[in-house]
């Protein structure tokens, strides 16, 4: 029996790849992480099947805003298959209740761009070095955890869910 893919999977499957090899496409000397955690604390989802219980578990990308300029990136993928990623040309440091502008992308059958209206933004709970221990610095973390709330999530416009994830140095 010879094992093929269905056209939409396939496609799916190219995407995925393309995608995320382009985020991470980085030079060895910039901080890249990965890890896990999970999408949760869904809030205005419901129409778009995202209840409010409902804890999502992930496995997380996560490259940095570098001091030269370059983008950072967090790369979501769920267990059910598929991926979010979310861009943005701002440090992941909590400011607050200020809110971060961000781009997002999707990939499920397709790729699809978060449209800009309304904005996906971000509000960052928490960047926390873990290992070392006193260390201040990013690009010297071997561990972190990040927490935040993405407003409109998935392009879905009022759609809110927070993330939480432990990530280590690639």
């Amino acid at each position: 029996m010879i094992l093929t893919r269905s056209r939409p999977s396939a496609v799916r499957a190219v995407a995925s790849t393309i995608l995320v090899l382009g985020l991470f496409a980085a030079s060895p000397s910039e901080a890249r992480f990965r890890g896990g955690g999970a999408v949760y604390g869904f809030s205005d989802c419901e129409a778009h099947g995202f209840q409010a219980s409902y804890v999502q578990p992930v496995r997380v990308r996560h490259r940095p805003v570098e001091e030269y300029g370059a983008p950072g990136y967090v790369t979501i993928f769920p267990a059910t298959g598929g991926a979010y990623s979310i861009r943005t040309d701002e440090r992941l440091v909590p400011r607050g209740r200020t809110w971060i502008r961000v781009r997002g992308h999707s990939v499920w059958s397709t790729l699809y761009a978060w449209p800009n209206r309304p904005r996906p933004r971000l509000r960052v709970f928490e960047q926390r070095i873990v290992f070392p221990e006193g260390e201040t610095d990013i690009t010297n973390a071997e561990v972190i955890v990040i927490r935040f709330r993405v407003q409109n999530f998935n392009g879905l416009a009022g759609c809110n869910a927070d993330m939480g994830a432990t990530l280590h140095r690639e």
